[in-house]
């Protein structure tokens, strides 16, 4: 189940998950600010010049960097820290261009009402002795390879749009 929301020319869908605990809706909002929401898992896509950095997680899907929030920890401070470990790169430059809601209707790990920030960011290192410990792998992409790993995953190509509209506010940030 899903619905279509028009945010000016760009459409998001909402992808809906269900799991053992229930089911849990996720919609994709454009913005620059952050509502007063919990924020459980932050992501970025990371840049560097016109590629991006994805990770294959443990469920063979390919994402953009980040992770869940660990005590004590800022969202920025999970972000720079998961960047790391999931791809082995140093980020810095990271823009909020919007966050997913998550509404979950029973899993006991995670509140009712929770958000996920969408970043982009510049990749600093690249560091080449990297050994995987979250991920399986990772792959630094063009557009059009971010697009095709993006549409395997089975989420309704929420992610891949999300992907497309970061790319293309960034593109017109980098003309002005």
């Amino acid at each position: 189940m899903h619905n279509q929301t028009n945010k000016g020319d760009t459409a998001f869908l909402t992808y809906s998950k269900v799991h053992q605990h229930g089911q849990t809706e996720f919609t994709f909002h454009p913005s620059q600010e952050l509502p007063e929401v919990p924020i459980t898992t932050p992501f970025t896509f990371a840049f560097q010049e016109n590629n991006v950095m994805l990770a294959e997680d443990k469920n063979r899907w390919w994402n953009p960097l980040g992770g869940h929030v660990e005590n004590n920890e800022t969202w920025i401070e999970t972000l720079k820290r998961e960047a790391l470990e999931e791809a082995g790169v140093i980020i810095s430059n990271i823009v909020i261009i919007g966050y997913i809601l998550a509404k979950n209707s029973s899993h006991p790990k995670y509140p009712k009402l929770s958000q996920l920030p969408i970043t982009y960011s510049k990749i600093d290192t690249i560091v080449t002795d990297w050994t995987p410990l979250e991920t399986h792998q990772r792959q630094l992409c063009n557009y059009q390879e971010c697009v095709a790993l993006l549409s395997e995953r089975d989420d309704e190509h929420q992610m891949l749009r999300i992907f497309e509209y970061v790319h293309k506010v960034r593109s017109h940030e980098s003309m002005e």
